[in-house]
Parts: structure tokens; C-alpha cells; sequence
């Protein structure tokens, strides 16, 4: 079996981050929140919104199985934007049923933004065109101009929440009953996965940053680098990055099978435990100063604070890992893992 990723989303994450590392610098991360969507142009004309859309849309049709490494770049950067959410909840759903919406959306001439039950708290819900509202009952579309909310705080500034107190009326309506469960399902497994690749990405920025400054700073006359202590953990948290970013890829590449929950699930639990890891080991490199304003550290760390409760909490994915292992007929084991039939 080929895990590996194809040439062309090689070449164009290389291309998002090198834009990203450019436009999204830590620079911009110093605004504390100023401007969150002031490159939303940009990554439209990019074409970094459009990544999983048709291409009879304008998008560019990359299978969520490869559009996840992007996902990842999004983290690697620290990118306000919701971009990632874009690409893997709203487009997917825009595109089995308004074509209209998500052309709009993909040319950036509109900014669409998710409420979900695992991620009700709307994030820049005020720069934004349209509520792609998902709840079991019902999918629908809301002008945001028609939406009343209330302020909620996190602990990223970049993350401008708001929890929704009236809709108003839709003004388009894209499932209820049963595809409407169907749909609120597909999209809190899609988030949990987009999520976790930009966990992956923040987990590997925090190493990076630990790491260099590991090699800058001196101590009992020799950098600390050097020091086997150090060493070790550094060594810890990337060993769990490296373990959590195949289970991460392999539950977008499953995103449409019967397990894809529980894959889901996997994926958020090493995502998190890695990026949590990733945090503690570069605050404990730092030393009290990884947390201050003035290091770069405590920008991403946030960032894996906030995405570590959306789309469902570590312990909420356990939950549905747990139920999944203890029924009767789970087939666990490598006989099972690697079957090939």
C-alpha cells in the first residue's frame, strides 16, 4: 500500500507555506487579533480556499486524503483564517448542493463561516457573508446580517468567537431529517481531522522553535542544546509527532468509510496528546520566558489550547474509541489492522 503524497500537493503546500512564512509571519501574529481576515483575498487567488472544491466550481478537485497536508500548513503558519474549516466542513458541503454559494466562496467574494454542535462558538462569525449552520435536524445557510450573538473570550487572540442567540430565517435550506444527520456527521469527522492537521503543523513550528533556541542559548558556558536532558525531550515530542501524523493522514484518506468516526477520533487523541507534548516540552526549553509576550512560543501554544476543545475534546474521542473497542464484534489486532481483503 502507497502512503505516500502525490508531487503536485507536494509542490503546492511547499508553495502555501512559503507564501504563509512570507504573509502570515510572527510579525502579524503581533497584531493580537487586529486583522483576521486581511489575507482572505489573497488565499482565494491562491486558490488555497478552493483546494477540495470541483473544479467546475473554480476549485481545484484534491481529495481531502491530500488536501489534509495543507490543513497542516494552515497550522505550521499559525493562520487566523479559518481556511482550513473552509476547505474541509463548508466546501464539501457546499458542493454536493449550492454551487452558487461555494463559487462565491472559492473566487473569495464571500466568507462562509460553521456553526456545528461540536464547534458552536462561530469563530469571525462579524467579517463574514454567510452561516453555514449544521445541527442534526437541519442544514441551512443564514446572511449573517440577520444574526444576533454575543461575544465569547478564548484564550487565542486570534480567534474571535461569538455564540449565536437568534439565526433568523435561512435563506437557503440544504438538508433536514435524516441527510441532514448524515451531513452533521461527515462534517464533525472532517473537522475533528482539520483540526488535528493543523495540530500536527503548530506541534512541528513548536519543536522548530524550541530546537533553535536550544542551539542559541548558553549555559554553564555551552549551549543547552548540548545537554543530554534537553536533547531527550525534544527527542520525545517529535517521536510523538511523527507517531500522531499517520493517524491524522489515514483518517482523511478514510474519511467516506465506515470507520471514518472512529478513525476521526484516533486522529484528534494523537493529535492533541502530541501538539499538548510539543507545547510543554518547548515551554520547559524556553523556561518561564516561553510563555511571556515576548516569545514567539505562546502564540502557537494557544492556538493548540483553542483547537484542542473544538470539533470535540480529547476526552469526547475517547469516548467514541472506547465504545468502539468494546463492542463484541470489533475486530482489533494486526490481523485486523492489515488485513488486505
Amino acid at each position: 500500500m502507497d502512503f505516500s503524497f502525490s508531487q503536485d500537493i507536494a509542490e503546492l503546500e511547499q508553495g502555501a507555506r512559503a507564501f504563509l512564512e512570507s504573509a502570515n509571519g510572527v510579525e502579524r501574529l503581533r497584531l493580537d487579533g487586529d486583522e483576521p481576515l486581511s489575507l482572505w483575498a489573497q488565499l482565494a487567488e491562491l486558490g488555497l480556499l478552493g483546494v477540495t472544491a470541483p473544479e467546475t466550481a473554480g476549485g481545484l478537485g484534491i481529495e481531502f486524503s491530500e488536501a489534509v497536508r495543507i490543513c497542516q500548513a494552515f497550522g505550521y503558519s499559525n493562520l487566523p483564517e479559518p481556511a482550513g474549516e473552509t476547505i474541509a466542513v463548508t466546501v464539501p458541503v457546499l458542493a454536493k448542493h449550492s454551487r452558487a454559494s461555494l463559487r462565491e466562496l472559492v473566487a473569495g467574494a464571500s466568507r462562509v463561516v460553521v456553526s456545528h454542535g461540536l464547534n458552536p462558538c462561530v469563530n469571525l462569525l462579524e467579517g463574514s457573508d454567510q452561516v453555514l449552520v449544521i445541527t442534526q435536524k437541519r442544514v441551512s445557510l443564514h446572511v449573517t446580517a440577520g444574526v444576533t450573538s454575543s461575544a465569547v473570550s478564548s484564550v487565542d487572540p486570534w480567534r474571535h468567537l461569538r455564540s449565536i442567540d437568534d439565526l433568523g430565517d435561512p435563506v437557503d435550506v440544504i438538508a433536514d431529517g435524516d441527510e441532514a444527520d448524515q451531513f452533521w456527521q461527515d462534517s464533525a469527522n472532517r473537522g475533528a481531522v482539520e483540526a488535528s492537521a493543523e495540530m500536527c503543523g503548530l506541534a512541528e513550528r513548536m519543536i522548530l522553535l524550541a530546537t533553535e533556541y536550544a542551539k542559541g542559548r548558553q549555559q554553564f558556558g555551552q549551549a543547552i542544546g548540548r545537554f543530554q536532558a534537553v536533547k531527550h525531550m525534544l527527542a520525545s515530542a517529535q517521536v510523538k509527532l511523527e507517531f500522531a501524523c499517520p493517524v491524522v493522514y489515514r483518517a482523511a484518506a478514510d474519511i467516506d468509510s465506515p470507520r471514518s468516526e472512529l478513525f476521526a477520533a484516533h486522529a484528534k487523541v494523537a493529535a492533541t496528546e502530541a501538539s499538548m507534548l510539543a507545547g510543554e516540552t518547548a515551554i520547559q526549553v524556553f523556561g518561564g520566558m516561553g510563555y511571556t509576550y515576548e516569545a514567539d512560543l505562546h502564540y502557537f501554544m494557544k492556538r493548540v489550547w483553542a483547537l484542542a476543545g473544538i470539533w470535540g475534546s480529547k476526552e469526547y474521542h475517547l469516548g467514541i474509541i472506547e465504545q468502539a473497542v468494546n463492542r463484541p464484534d470489533f475486530n482489533i489486532g494486526p490481523a485486523a489492522t492489515f488485513a488486505t481483503g
